[in-house]
């Protein structure tokens, strides 16, 4: 009688056992393919992070680079204006003393 007892119990203890352990390991092995997953993931997030500030550092080095060339043919411009200024001026004078009105 205990020898049937065990021989019908023990197959299903261990049928048991065994799903119990499949299933444990199943979930952890999702566990760690969603861990990866969320890993690629975020590195992925990074990697274009990065991609983007570097497309927006080049962006602004070369807005940077113009207002540069701007500002330096302004500067000769108000250096050039500012001769003639003061030629103008000396023009001024100039006329001033020679007519005395």
């Amino acid at each position: 009688m205990w020898s049937n007892f065990i021989g019908m119990t023990l197959p299903g203890l261990v049928g048991s056992t065994v799903t119990i352990l499949a299933i444990v390991l199943s979930t952890r092995l999702r566990h760690k393919k969603l861990d990866l997953e969320i890993d690629a993931a975020q590195d992925s997030v990074w990697l274009d992070l990065v991609k983007q500030s570097r497309v927006e550092y080049a962006l602004q080095r070369k807005e940077n680079n113009r207002l540069r060339y701007i500002i330096h043919h302004l500067q000769e411009e108000v250096s050039d204006l500012e001769k003639k200024n003061a030629e103008l001026l000396r023009q001024i004078t100039s006329l001033k003393h020679d007519n005395p009105d």
